[in-house]
């Protein structure tokens, strides 16, 4: 089972694997590949591939790309919490504080009579 790098885990698999006589590549590839981490596994499972070597190979690029995937979302997640609240550009808070864009419509008002004021509006 890996519980370290692929490196290492290769490295204690073989020692293993160079204590047994006549078993086919495949059953080692199977054998290796069903020991990996299950994130690595599922993405090498995918490939189906027969030998150690392949296996072995597509596990460390595995590794690799997961690595760099979280160290580049927890960067990401750094960048964006380290910043502090979003503050408006100079030139943003400016065209804030002109006024509105368009005139303030005219308030129009009328005088009802105390008939109209019965009626209920609808």
């Amino acid at each position: 089972m890996q519980t370290t790098t692929v490196v290492e885990y290769q490295s204690q698999f073989e020692t293993l694997s160079n204590r047994t006589d006549n078993i086919p590549t495949s059953f080692l590839a199977s054998c290796f590949i069903s020991g990996l981490q299950s994130d690595i596994r599922n993405e090498v499972l995918a490939f189906r591939l027969t030998t150690l070597s392949q296996a072995v190979g597509l596990a460390r690029l595995q590794e690799s790309k997961i690595f760099y995937r979280r160290k580049y979302a927890q960067r990401s997640a750094e960048n964006l919490f380290s910043k502090g609240p979003m503050l408006l550009k100079p030139a943003a808070a400016q065209s804030l504080s002109k006024g509105p864009l368009l005139p303030t419509p005219p308030c129009v008002t009328s005088i009802i009579s105390p008939t109209e004021q019965r009626i209920p509006i609808k």
